[in-house]
Parts: C-alpha cells; structure tokens; sequence
C-alpha cells in the first residue's frame, strides 16, 4: 500500500518524527516537512501522488502555500499546470499572490499539512483576484479544518497512527 510505504519513508528520513515535542505538546507525532526537498525521491513520491489524484479535476491552474512551494514546483511541472504561489507575507491578495493568472481560472490548492494556518485566507485571496479554488490537496490530513471548499489528502490520521503503532510494536524502523 502507497500510503503505508509513504508513512515508512518518511519516518526513516525524519520527516515524521514521533513522539511528544515542547512546540506540540498535544500532538502524538511532528512533521519536518520543510525538509521534503532535501529527500528528491520523497518529494518526487508525494508529487507523483498528487499528480495522480488531481489529473481528474477540471482545474487549469494550481495554488500552493508559502511552505508547500517546491512541491507546488514539481506537481506544476508534472502536470504543465501554471503555479501561482502565497509568499505569505500579509501584503495584498495582487501581490501576495505570484503567478500568471486572470479571471475565472478553476484551481486546486496546495498544501502540505491540513493544519497550515493560512489555508482559508489563500482560498479567499484566490477567489478576490479571480481564481477559483475548487478543492484543497494536502499531503497530510492532520486537521480537519473547515472549509469552503472540498479537502483531499494523501496521508491520514488514522493511517500514521496504525503504522506507528505497527512499527514500534514491532521493535521500530
């Protein structure tokens, strides 16, 4: 199973990091996600599964956050979809938003965790400048945000929960 696998690799490299951390002390695990693009194959893996999941959805442009850019990247090159990226600095939806855009584009945002707290202010800055985000694709569902719109994701709660408590009953990785 490509989810178990992915969940593996990432534990291996250090990406997920079980555990209780002082920056998190409610959550069971943390993400080092920032370093995705210092693992290529990872990233390549992630994107080939993005790629794989939004090749049905009738969008011509993709969104991504400031933290999940060099996915945005990939998945963009992957697909020959235009990227138009947040540099999430707070500045005005012409400016925070970087790409060749107009009006009335369908697009998919791209996130790396559920739990990325500009989610909704990207969607509605999309929607101000004439990008329609249809759905959100994130690589992680660790939250469960509400949204405007649909929510997609690779990876589960449920799934890394069942794989670390099969890894570290098994004696770890």
């Amino acid at each position: 199973m490509i989810t178990d696998g992915l969940v593996y690799r990432l534990l291996e490299a250090g990406l997920l990091q079980p555990g209780i951390f002082e920056k998190d002390a409610d959550a069971l695990w943390h993400w080092r996600l920032d370093m995705l693009p210092s693992y290529p194959e990872l990233l390549a893996m992630v994107s080939a599964s993005i790629t794989e999941m939004i090749q049905d959805m009738p969008i011509d442009r993709l969104v991504c956050s400031p933290a999940a850019l060099p996915l945005g990247i990939l998945v963009s090159a992957e697909t020959q979809l235009p990227l138009v990226y947040s540099r999430g600095q707070g500045e005005t939806p012409v400016y925070d938003l970087v790409g060749a855009y107009d009006i009335g584009h369908p697009a998919c945002l791209l996130v790396y965790k559920t739990s990325e707290p500009d989610i909704e202010s990207i969607i509605r800055s999309g929607q101000s400048v004439g990008l329609n985000v249809l759905s959100v694709m994130a690589l992680v569902d660790d939250a469960l945000p509400s949204l405007t719109v649909p929510l997609h994701s690779i990876l589960h709660s449920s799934d890394i929960e069942g794989v670390l408590r099969t890894t570290f009953k098994n004696g770890g990785i």
